[in-house]
């Protein structure tokens, strides 16, 4: 075969193996596009995620190369992800794909990776001599693996090892291209992409994570520097992790974002925020005298007190809704009972802008709730019986006054074909947030009522269904809440049989509680019947007595729910009243005295419409503001996360907050589905926790290594590597134990198995 054959046909070999490599190298960047373009299904979001949090790793690995570049160690391997070679760049080969030639040559000679060469020969001290010549090998340094040049493609490789006086090792890195007989200096270090984008790494030297005992003599490895050359080696990722972090917060104040402000959304009972005389719509503007730039977000306010102390008041600022005065205040958290974490009570706020839901989110909505089927993407209530509203706290305040009654709503939408239109709602009497037990309303219990039902649970196989009023249990009839519990309890494994009451009809249903039933119960708020009287009335109000009128003085009200009686007590506060039943019931005296409207207080009346929160746009008009908030956002994340580590120790942060890879995963998932810019701003937060915990003193991590360069100051020489590799082991099961445990126990919760 002629010269220009051979190489027509080398020609067509190459473009057959490169051919389908460079479709999928085409192919991937175009998914990612896809994705940021808005339109990204569920398995590109995680797809997404994998790549955001593998360019977060891989640039905290960038920070290791530029700094061991800068300390003159020698850098092998630059890789962004890990796995195989997928496609790379070495100065004096170009760009190749899969594996380098010498990588190949080592792992088929015998002793695998870094094996002398068949070719080469040992010189009296032990060292590697050259190979013959023509031959294409690995120049493996010490005993790091995979080290020196390497050449894949059509040029050929030589590499020569010399002995020097000095009696170390050093590579004459050159690469002659045949096809124009030209020898050109070979770079050392190759710069890849690998097939799995879960990060990266950088391969220097004479320094091994996984092994300590790789070193090497070479004067530019890393275990030949200096000890404060090697810290900055060390701590150059976490340094790039922060510098990441403050880049894309800074990018991301600058085009703007929008966050829910603190504003106040309701008070849970007897909280910390009720007795420090916050209400609904009151916005909260600074914290212990700090003021951020932009605006306090509501995480902020919440993050104060999850990350506070018992009894330790935070103080804060706040100006008031209705006379927007301003207030300062100091509020000592306390632990919820809701969320297991130091809270002042109090929730964020919503607007009164339903949803953009379209597709298979609105049908569900619509299925569960058809009684809000006349509501439209996007509409925003604009007015309730007639009054006009512009924010939550006007709505909040008319609902209270509704009287139990359904509401008349005045929606506008932005799309002119619906333009103004109205629906008529129901209203819900609901507990309010920390009340710790179900009060009784003027001294009784309504019936009980199943306010939800687990899907796949006893109950739900049995065919009970949300809404479901409980009117016998076994053999008990109208059963109190409390009863409810407690048969069920009593009855772990047994059959137990069920009559409700389902649009007006009575069903029996039978169930056997694996533990428990699957289902929540609370108080049947929708009919004004009694379970069970208390106190002064026990043995006056029969169960299944229904209210249908309560006389206030020489007033009567018609009464068709609880929510109309808790209003009226709410009206009438030390009044007297008479209760009127129906079917011969006699009439009950009752008196509204200071318990009855306490416990009155502890509900509220809400829509139970689900609404968008109050948001407000996070945004500088200079890059010099966007870089001040992006600095202030970097440092007060780094600060809230050392703060978490410590409410972690004091245990007034349960571990079953704490996430992992997974957990992360799926906050992604939720997260990108509001936007793209949402997506870098949760990148930016987790490339400020993997700076704070690679930095911890923990074996295999960066702050590991750096603990053991310290202690190698002090005693004026390292650990021996036999300990070395013993804290690495120690470090390596230790963390992989607990990525597993956070997965199984805290991750895998969030997906609801």
């Amino acid at each position: 075969m002629s010269q220009p054959q051979a190489s027509l046909a080398r020609s067509r070999r190459w473009r057959r193996r490169l051919a389908p490599k460079v479709c999928l190298s085409l192919v991937l960047p175009m998914i990612v596009a896809i994705s940021m373009g808005g339109v990204a299904t569920g398995f590109e979001r995680y797809g997404l995620f994998i790549i955001g949090l593998g360019l977060v790793v891989a640039f905290h690995e960038f920070g290791h190369f530029i700094a061991a570049k800068a300390c003159g160690v020698k850098c092998e391997v630059f890789s962004l992800g890990i796995g195989p070679r997928m496609v790379g760049w070495q100065k004096g080969v170009g760009f190749s794909f899969g594996k380098q030639r010498n990588e190949s040559a080592e792992k088929n000679a015998s002793g695998g990776i870094g094996a002398v060469h068949p070719d080469m020969e040992m010189d009296p001290s032990g060292k590697r001599s050259a190979p013959v010549s023509g031959s294409a090998s690995g120049a493996g340094s010490g005993s790091n693996p995979g080290s020196g040049s390497a050449a894949s493609g059509p040029a050929t490789a030589i590499s020569t090892l010399a002995a020097p006086a000095s009696g170390t090792l050093t590579t004459a890195e050159t690469s002659r291209d045949e096809s124009v007989g030209r020898t050109t200096k070979m770079g050392e270090t190759d710069y890849r992409i690998s097939w799995f984008p879960l990060g990266g790494y950088v391969r220097m030297l004479g320094q091994d994570d996984m092994d300590p005992t790789k070193i090497s003599e070479d004067p530019r490895s890393f275990n030949r520097k200096s000890i404060p050359q090697r810290m900055i080696i060390i701590s150059a990722g976490v340094v790039m992790n922060l510098v990441f972090a403050m880049l894309v917060f800074m990018y991301i104040f600058r085009i703007g974002v929008k966050f829910p402000q603190a504003y106040v959304g309701d008070i849970a009972f007897n909280s910390p925020a009720q007795k420090a005389g916050l209400h609904v719509g009151d916005l909260v503007t600074s914290i212990n005298g700090s003021k951020p730039h932009g605006f306090l977000e509501w995480q902020d306010f919440r993050m104060a007190a999850a990350l506070g102390q018992v009894g330790q008041p935070v103080h804060i600022t706040y100006v008031g809704w209705k006379h927007h005065r301003v207030h300062q205040v100091g509020i000592s958290p306390v632990m919820s009972p809701e969320s297991n974490l130091l809270s002042f009570g109090a929730g964020a706020m919503v607007s009164l802008q339903f949803p953009n839901w379209h597709g298979h989110e609105l049908r569900e909505f619509y299925k569960e709730f058809p009684r809000f089927k006349g509501l439209k993407p996007n509409d925003r209530i604009v007015a309730i019986n007639g009054h006009a509203v512009t924010v939550f706290p006007q709505l909040y305040q008319r609902l209270q006054k509704a009287n139990g009654r359904p509401v008349v709503l005045t929606l506008k939408n932005k799309n002119p074909k619906i333009g103004v239109h109205k629906i008529t709602v129901p209203t819900y009497l609901e507990l309010r947030p920390w009340v710790k037990h179900l009060p009784t309303i003027a001294g009784m219990f309504p019936r009980t009522a199943l306010d939800m039902v687990l899907p796949g649970s006893p109950a739900a196989k049995a065919g009970l269904k949300a809404g479901d009023v409980i009117l016998r249990i076994d053999a008990t009839a109208h059963p109190t809440v409390q009863q409810f519990r407690a048969a069920i309890k009593g009855n772990d494994n047994q059959v137990i049989s069920l009559v409700v009451l389902r649009h007006g009809k009575r069903l029996t249903f039978h169930a056997t509680p694996k533990t428990e039933l699957g289902v929540a119960p609370t108080y049947d708020f929708a009919h004004p019947v009694v379970a069970a009287a208390t106190g002064k009335l026990r043995g006056k109000v029969a169960p299944n007595s229904k209210i249908i009128a309560v006389l206030i003085g020489k007033r009567r009200f018609a009464v068709n729910s609880w929510s109309q009686i808790v209003t009226l007590i709410r009206k009438h506060p030390g009044a007297k009243a008479q209760f009127v039943f129906a079917r011969g019931q006699r009439p009950v005296q009752v008196a509204f005295n200071k318990h009855v409207v306490a416990d009155a207080n502890k509900f509220m009346v809400k829509l139970n419409l689900p609404l968008e929160p109050e948001m407000g746009l996070q945004r500088s008009h200079t890059i010099w503001g966007a870089a001040s908030m992006g600095m202030t956002h970097t440092i007060k994340w780094v600060a809230q996360t050392y703060q978490t580590f410590w409410g972690l120790a004091k245990r007034t942060i349960p571990f079953s907050k704490v996430h992992g890879a997974v957990g992360m995963a799926k906050y992604a998932y939720d997260i990108e589905s509001r936007g793209f810019t949402y997506l870098l701003f949760f990148l930016a937060l987790i490339s400020v926790n993997l700076a704070v915990v690679n930095f911890l003193p923990l074996p295999i991590v960066d702050g590991g290594l750096f603990a053991l360069l310290l202690l190698e100051g002090v005693r004026g020489k390292p650990l021996s590597l036999r300990v070395q590799s013993a804290i690495q082991i120690v470090g390596v099961v230790l963390l992989v134990s607990l990525f597993l445990y956070i997965t199984i126990f805290n991750d895998f919760r969030l997906f609801h198995f």
